[in-house]
């Protein structure tokens, strides 16, 4: 089979799933500093998709994954970011287009403002952010060059397999190495697992959805309670010592731009127009804590 999606930096977190998920026969992916199987190297800020090599006739879909996402290094490093964040991300948009083939955009929740949460596609949007600013510079230039395209809001994607990555991860590792662990009471959001993250965005891309659709968690969370959940499902299968210290997101003098406090999505249009709706944290927290027990693999949930 000839590739139909183009996974646009698939060395990252989601990317690798998807095209695991894709499975090689669909997909043709590409990275920059990070190899991945099979795929080829693309620096979309000096690289065109002509010097991939490869035919994309078949490609109907292209995802754009790079990003600059550390949010206080793109504050630090703006013009940096943007080459990345923007620039490049606009050419290879204006390469799609030109090639018919529809841009995916991976953006994210801190396109909001942070002060209300339970945001819905048709909020208008008003990011505090660099990141998210430029998140919303790419999702504008969409509506107004791309006819077709699909924008994929994101909130906190964690992983339900230790060493998969995420923030289950860092806890677990902290939680081992008796580090103590500070959680804000007040940043809000929609956590997803990174399946059902995943599951969404192939439904989407394979039902011609176009637009617009947060791709959330089943509900809002605080950090601080997302850890006591994720704490209480290792309890479950081991004893545990935790030293976690409740605070607020303010509390924090290192970052470089205040944080939103509640970016918290509703994912209603998703659930109302294709029919899915994410597991719980509850679930998904079960799920890592069992797969952290040495000799057992739980299978991966699908949905």
């Amino acid at each position: 089979m000839a590739p139909d999606i183009l996974i646009l930096g698939a060395s990252g977190f989601i990317g690798q799933r998807l095209a695991q998920r894709l499975g090689a026969s669909r997909v043709l992916s590409t990275y920059c500093a990070k190899p991945v199987p099979g795929g080829a190297h693309l620096d979309a800020r000096s690289d065109t998709l002509e010097s991939l090599g490869r035919p994309l006739a078949t490609v109907q879909h292209g995802i754009i994954l790079f990003a600059m996402t550390q949010i206080d290094a793109c504050a630090r490093e703006p013009a940096k970011a943007a080459s990345l964040n923007v620039a490049a991300a606009q050419s290879v948009i204006d390469q799609l287009v030109e090639r018919g083939i529809v841009p995916v955009f991976a953006s994210t929740d801190v396109v909001f403002d942070g002060r209300r949460g339970d945001y819905h596609e048709d909020d208008l949007p008003g990011p505090v952010l660099t990141y998210g600013r430029q998140k919303l510079e790419i999702e504008r230039y969409l509506q107004a060059h791309a006819p077709r395209h699909l924008i994929l809001r994101l909130p906190k994607v964690v992983g339900e397999r230790p060493g998969g990555g995420g923030v289950f991860d860092d806890w677990l590792r902290a939680i081992d190495a008796g580090e103590p662990i500070f959680c804000a009471e007040d940043q809000i959001f929609s956590p997803i697992a990174l399946e059902d993250a995943v599951t969404a965005m192939i439904t989407l891309i394979e039902a011609g959805a176009s637009g617009t659709y947060h791709v959330g968690g089943a509900r809002a969370w605080d950090r601080a309670s997302l850890f006591d959940a994720f704490a209480d499902a290792l309890r479950k299968h081991r004893e545990i010592a935790v030293t976690m210290r409740r605070c607020s997101i303010r509390d924090f003098p290192q970052f470089a731009e205040e944080r939103p406090l509640n970016v918290s999505m509703s994912s209603e249009k998703l659930r109302r127009e294709i029919g899915f709706a994410a597991r719980g944290m509850i679930e998904v927290c079960a799920a890592f804590a069992e797969a952290a027990v040495p000799g057992t693999r739980p299978a991966i949930q699908r949905r």
